[in-house]
């Protein structure tokens, strides 16, 4: 006897009065129970995608084995059965696509994969148990007398009671072919108002104005069967679609009063999706903590710890001393190749993204992946000068004729200031590119000025300004252009955002000098990043100034378009206590084109200047409803949510 056989015949012997009795449906509970468990840890926007697949799954497997135990004939019992069969294959294909994505770990995936083998070879036992019941050769239910007499008797009342049953069976079949129509137009109505779905999402990403709201429904030989109507509502912000829903209902032409009504949210995904997208080479510090997916078209060394994938366009790369690698030999250290990487040709070449530390989830490691078109994903700045200035939508603000603007945003009000008189500090090192530059330098190409062969890296900070007003933000066009250097916030004063605004700083007047943003202050959301949101692009650098809070909070999408993120190094022997800041929390998205940084250290890995403490994490409320002009990954909408109403 084999071991499911075993268990079989211990399930048939034991008493089993309810459906809970049956071990598959006990094993398969388990199933469902686990199901759920692995599904919370998946990002947010599978909820309506593989989450829900696998959890309806699931709960089918259990569903159909308690409706097959409900069933009188073993035959519907059968049937019931094998359907759980069904779900539980569309299960195990639903946990591979889950593990190869990088939802859940290898050991997950085999341990929830035993569970369903376990499940099907239970399952398989009471299907051959069932059959075994069935009938293998017809039997006979009377045996005739001989009496001719008797014989007539039992025709005349069998044909009788045969009449009678074949009227109440025509009577039967009526009543049934009426509700099965009734049940085929009302899966036909579903079908048909999910084509209006796609109908409008069509109308949508082919730019068609006057999509109709009332169409037809031909089936494939060119008859109408019903139609669709269509109503929208639509997030707009100076003039362009952000997103919109659309409630579709269908019907067919025999029975109208059949209706089904759909809900759909169309939106594009933003480049929220990413806790970060650069395109550089990019050193994570041991510090820094990132929930969110992290992307850079460079290799990656990631010492951090994150939560989700971490992706790289390379294979491998080059990890020079600014990234804490060298040729000299293998190890940990100054000058060394870690044992990740290997030396070629006196170079430390390392996988596209590798890691030093035990902080990092390796699984979640993916390279090489496409490259992001990172020209792709920048802001058109000229539309939105062109937005603010010539239209008048939003708010416009020309170059100032001095150093720049000076700016805290406090709910519906922005305060500007011009920034009159600045005070340089130097003996700073910056990033360019990958690049890292530090005053005394020998004078290169990335060097944005020289004297006497050695590089000069400084920075303005604000000495004195003139108040301009508080301008009110238009509550249908968040956009806000500057022509011009930006300081945002105070050390002591946060700005609070209030809706959905978006601020530029960029030189359009034809001159080759690019604009910096410089954040001073923490930049909290008024209520939440449900109904709140920001997004601050910069022609070149978005830097964290030096006079910045201790404990700095930014909430938002930043995009440095031509330049870096970070902060810059201030030696601590003449900006100490400035120098070294305690925490950085980022709730959103960085997109750089240069290296990102906002903390350095010396060559013994202690830290010399920036944050000691660093958390980054994405913000899914801002994946599908951004700010205006903040860019998306992709140019078409989709159906990120939908239910029947």
């Amino acid at each position: 006897m084999n071991k499911e056989e075993g268990s079989m015949k211990k399930e048939i012997k034991k008493k089993i009065v309810k459906f809970t009795d049956l071990e598959a449906w006990q094993e398969a509970h388990r199933l469902v129970l686990a199901i759920y468990e692995l599904t919370k840890k998946f990002p947010r926007e599978e909820i309506f995608g593989l989450s829900n697949q696998m959890r309806r799954a699931g709960v089918s497997i259990t569903s159909n084995i308690a409706e097959g135990f409900g069933r009188n004939s073993l035959k519907e019992k059968i049937k019931f059965y094998l359907m759980a069969q069904g779900s539980l294959t569309e299960l195990q294909n639903q946990l591979l696509i889950a593990k190869d994505v990088g939802y859940i770990s290898k050991q997950k995936f085999e341990e929830t994969l035993a569970q369903t083998v376990k499940v099907h070879k239970i399952i398989n036992g009471l299907i051959k148990k069932s059959k075994s019941f069935l009938p293998t050769s017809p039997s006979s239910f009377f045996q005739l007398p001989n009496s001719k007499g008797i014989i007539i008797s039992y025709v005349l009342v069998f044909g009788v009671i045969f009449l009678i049953m074949l009227a109440g069976l025509l009577g039967f079949i009526l009543t049934q072919l009426r509700i099965s129509n009734q049940k085929i137009a009302w899966h036909e109505a579903f079908n048909i108002a999910e084509a209006g779905l796609e109908y409008y999402k069509w109308c949508l990403n082919n730019n068609v104005q006057n999509c109709s709201t009332t169409k037809s429904y031909y089936d494939a030989s060119g008859k109408e069967i019903g139609k669709f109507e269509i109503q929208f509502e639509s997030n707009q912000s100076c003039g362009k679609l952000i997103s919109q829903k659309v409630v579709s209902v269908g019907y067919t032409s025999k029975f109208p009063n059949l209706k089904r009504k759909i809900s759909a949210f169309y939106a594009k995904e933003s480049v929220a999706k990413y806790s970060y997208i650069l395109n550089s080479n990019i050193w994570v510090g041991a510090d820094h903590v990132i929930k969110g997916p992290y992307h850079s078209n460079g290799g990656i060394r990631f010492d951090g710890t994150n939560y989700s994938t971490v992706s790289s366009a390379q294979s491998s790369w080059v990890c020079t001393s600014s990234f804490g690698c060298g040729p000299k030999g293998v190890g940990y250290g100054l000058g060394l190749c870690p044992p990740e990487c290997q030396i070629i040709n006196f170079q430390c070449v390392c996988p596209g993204v590798f890691s030093t530390t035990k902080n990092s989830n390796r699984d979640l490691f993916l390279y090489p992946v496409p490259q992001f078109d990172f020209a792709g994903i920048t802001v058109d700045l000229a539309q939105v000068k062109k937005t603010t200035k010539d239209y008048g939508m939003g708010l416009y603000f020309g170059p100032s004729g001095a150093f720049g603007y000076h700016v805290v945003v406090n709910g519906d009000y922005i305060n500007v200031k011009k920034v009159t008189q600045v005070r340089i500090i130097d003996d700073l090192c910056t990033v360019v590119n990958d690049k890292i530059i530090c005053q005394g330098d020998p004078c290169t190409s990335e060097c944005s000025r020289c004297l006497w062969g050695k590089c000069i890296v400084e920075e303005p900070v604000i000495k004195s300004e003139t108040d301009l007003g508080n301008f009110q933000i238009p509550s249908d066009c968040g956009a806000i252009f500057f022509e011009d250097n930006l300081w945002i916030g105070n050390e002591n004063q946060t700005s609070t955002i209030k809706g959905k605004i978006t601020i530029v700083s960029a030189n359009l007047t034809g001159t080759s000098q690019k604009t910096n943003v410089w954040f001073q202050g923490s930049i909290e959301y008024a209520s939440s990043s449900q109904v709140d949101g920001l997004t601050i692009i910069s022609q070149n650098n978005l830097l964290i100034g030096l006079y910045s809070p201790n404990i700095t909070n930014l909430k938002g999408i930043f995009i440095a378009q031509n330049g870096f993120f970070g902060r810059n190094y201030y030696p601590c022997s003449k900006y100490s206590p400035y120098c070294i800041r305690d925490q950085l929390t980022i709730t959103g998205s960085i997109v750089s084109s240069g290296r990102v940084g906002t903390q350095w250290t010396n060559q013994g890995g202690q830290i010399i200047s920036g944050y000691l403490n660093r958390e980054t994490y994405v913000d899914p409320n801002l994946l599908y409803n951004p700010p205006i002009f903040t860019p998306f990954l992709s140019s078409e909408f989709k159906i990120v949510g939908w239910e029947e109403l």
